[in-house]
């Protein structure tokens, strides 16, 4: 017995350690980190065309709950207590922002979309986290990063030093057995008083009415008075009742009684209405110095809100005035510097010009591209790339990135979950010359390559060739930008 003692101690204690190592601290999220993970999540949801789909806001009551799910640093799926739930795990790397370590949760949950079927559960195809971010009656998410030194794995595996993403979906709905969302065209089928924003069912503003509150009564040693607080509504109906208002006409002049009803239309004093108990003089004498006394409180009381709203409206066309004057600058800055690039652009493409009759290049904004460049990269990749392996398909989203990175100084890459490519082409070449050049490198990665690549997380070595033909990617995005004589190319693939 002392033996079996001796164990179970050893045990909890060994319990309580590692729940102390599995631990975890929270890290804030900014608005512009929860702003970034709603937007992500309604433009998902847009792609999806549904008829019923809702608009996604941030649920704070959610979030808690992820946080507090995130603090214990436990990676099983959480019981069922109201919320469907989407987490992911990476390295840990102090120089990362959060809103990186956010879009790598969000892209490794979204490219689960390859993989759904309509026709068959998301369990076998391994697409409910997609479902949970695109199912048509969740309402709201709240989602928290927290940084582990021990991430339990199940029972056996551990992970060290990572930021653990959870998100929590009100209300909960089992993906596994109902439909994620009725297809159609967009707010076709929204709930009554829904409004449609942007092709989601946006939920209607809840106002409060206008009310009154009554207080009770008060008592005191001379005489019963009833105290009711007025809020600006229709307070004539509702603050003095049928008996009330006789007592009132035997012991207060129709004048006085007028001058208390103005008094309670406005809504901004206390009032007070006395039931007397006889007729004598000193009654009536107290009972005008009352009601005088009221009607200069409330002289006061309005000359105090006339001068505390003129100085609101001061205050409010004072703001008017400077967003006004501050968009009308944004303009003109944005003008300005549109005037100056297409000048600039004039300039190099007269530059340019050569003696056989060529017509400048087309050069665009900062790392845009035209609508024939995207579609010659496209198809130039696919067709480089080897029988059996899927096409790729041009990603808005990628191509906000690329054009995001992209540098003539330096090769910064896009989100660290995918592949890029950088390269540079003269430019009385056409753009997409670079792909035929990425493709003679060949699968030979100890040639010295004059432009890099990266792969997600610089897990391997890789030169531009293997990227372009890898197995897993399914999107890509380009970006260009003029570098001189030379125009700079990053493309991104996932």
């Amino acid at each position: 017995m002392h033996l079996i003692s001796v164990i179970g101690v050893l045990v909890t204690l060994w319990g309580a350690c590692a729940g102390l190592r599995g631990s975890g601290r929270n890290v804030k999220l900014t608005h512009a980190d929860r702003a970034m993970l709603i937007n992500y999540h309604n433009d998902l949801r847009r792609e999806v065309h549904a008829s019923n789909m809702q608009e996604l806001s941030w649920d704070r009551e959610a979030a808690r709950a992820a946080r507090k799910w995130g603090r214990m640093c436990n990676y099983d799926r959480p019981r069922n207590d109201g919320y469907g739930e989407n987490i992911f795990y990476n390295n840990h790397d102090s120089s990362e922002p959060t809103s990186e370590v956010t879009m790598d949760a969000l892209g490794v949950w979204s490219r689960e979309k390859n993989a759904f079927d309509s026709k068959k559960s998301c369990a076998k195809t391994r697409s409910c986290e997609y479902l949970k971010m695109v199912t048509a009656n969740v309402e709201s998410v709240g989602c928290a990063v927290t940084t582990c030194s021990v991430l339990n794995i199940g029972r056996r595996r551990q992970a060290r030093n990572v930021n653990f993403v959870t998100c929590f979906y009100t209300p909960y709905i089992d993906v596994t057995r109902t439909e994620p969302y009725m297809p159609g065209s967009p707010c076709t089928y929204c709930r009554t008083g829904y409004s449609c924003r942007r092709g989601l069912c946006s939920p209607p503003i809840i106002t409060i009415p206008n009310t009154v509150i009554e207080f009770g009564e008060e008592y005191d040693k001379d005489r019963e008075s009833r105290v009711n607080h007025i809020i600006p509504g229709n307070p004539l109906s509702n603050t003095i009742g049928t008996k009330d208002k006789a007592t009132v006409d035997n012991h207060v002049s129709d004048s006085e009684r007028l001058g208390e009803v103005a008094e309670l239309r406005r809504g901004r004093i206390e009032t007070r209405t006395y039931r007397g108990r006889g007729h004598s003089s000193n009654t009536d004498r107290l009972q005008e110095q009352r009601s005088s006394r009221v009607r200069r409180q409330a002289t006061q009381y309005r000359s105090r809100y006339d001068r505390y709203a003129a100085e609101r409206r001061l205050r409010q066309e004072q703001e008017r005035r400077r967003q006004y004057e501050m968009r009308r600058k944004r303009q003109e800055e944005e003008q300005r510097r549109r005037r100056e690039e297409e000048r600039r652009r004039r300039n190099r493409n007269n530059d340019r010009r050569d003696g056989q009759g060529q017509g400048p290049v087309e050069q665009r904004l900062a790392g845009e591209l035209s609508g024939n460049d995207e579609y010659y990269l496209l198809q130039m990749h696919n067709n480089i790339r080897t029988s059996g392996i899927p096409k790729l398909e041009w990603s808005k989203r990628l191509e906000k990135w690329a054009r995001y990175v992209i540098r003539c100084d330096i090769e910064y890459p896009g989100p660290a979950f995918c592949f890029t490519n950088f390269g540079k082409v003269d430019t009385d070449r056409p753009i997409y010359n670079i792909v035929y050049d990425w493709n003679a490198e060949g699968t030979d990665l100890s040639n010295k390559l004059e432009t890099g690549c990266r792969t997600p997380y610089d897990r391997a070595l890789c030169n531009h060739h293997l990227v372009m033909n890898n197995r897993d990617i399914r999107e890509m995005a380009c970006a260009s930008l003029d570098c001189g004589s030379q125009r700079q190319v990053t493309c991104i693939y996932q």
